[in-house]
């Protein structure tokens, strides 16, 4: 597991940041995707319900529509998953390719806004 400190009130762009320089360190790159490959992921708002991640993977982006986390993103389906409950601390972002080639998990410990 790759572990990535994450504040909730981080805009989106420095979460992308953040995940895509965790995924690269971990050796697993944008070249272990591919047109056609998932990813899942559950991400989590603060208290009063902002801050949701939007994740991002170097140039793949999904985006986020709210309650079901699905977005699309170039050459890249995402998979519906929920999100984490508000008063979960840790959110996990499961990528893997649809040949199961690779796989890389990220836990962010995300800091909830009071």
């Amino acid at each position: 597991n790759v572990k990535v400190d994450m504040k909730g009130n981080e805009t989106a762009e420095q979460a992308a940041a953040k995940i895509a320089a965790a995924v690269n360190d971990a050796n697993v790159g944008i070249g272990a995707f591919s047109d056609g490959d998932t990813i899942s992921y559950v991400s989590k708002a603060g208290k009063d319900g902002s801050g949701a991640i939007t994740s991002a993977v170097s140039g793949v982006v999904i985006a986020d529509t709210g309650s079901t986390g699905v977005g699309t993103a170039a050459g890249v389906t995402p998979s519906a998953t929920a999100f984490a409950k508000t008063n979960d601390t840790v959110a996990k972002i499961d990528i893997s390719t649809a040949k199961g080639a690779q796989s890389a998990v990220l836990v962010i410990d995300e800091a909830i806004k009071q």
